[in-house]
This record gives C-alpha cells, sequence and structure tokens, in this order.
C-alpha cells in the first residue's frame, strides 16, 4: 500500500483511482474494476505514455 503523501503520484494513482469506486458497488464489479485499472496504470508506466 502506498504511504499518503497528500498528492497524487505515479506509484499511487491506481489505488487512488480503485479507491474512489463507491461502496455501493457490486462487489464484483468492484473486483474487475480495480483489476481494470491496475492494469491499464501498469501498461501506462510500461509504455512511457506522457
Amino acid at each position: 500500500m502506498a504511504v499518503d503523501t497528500g498528492y497524487l503520484t505515479e506509484q499511487d494513482s491506481a489505488e487512488v483511482v480503485a479507491g474512489r469506486i463507491s461502496e455501493d458497488t457490486d462487489p464484483r464489479l468492484r473486483q474487475i474494476i480495480t483489476v481494470l485499472v491496475k492494469h491499464m496504470h501498469a501498461a501506462v508506466r510500461e509504455l512511457e505514455l506522457t
């Protein structure tokens, strides 16, 4: 888990975005969105997109 510095960083961006998913969201949908967000963020880092 990332350390809360008060700033959004590349290292914690996927966790921050996934953490914004509503608690009311269906657990399976929440799992799917969380995995997709983490993989998309990893792809952006790997591809060095700007």
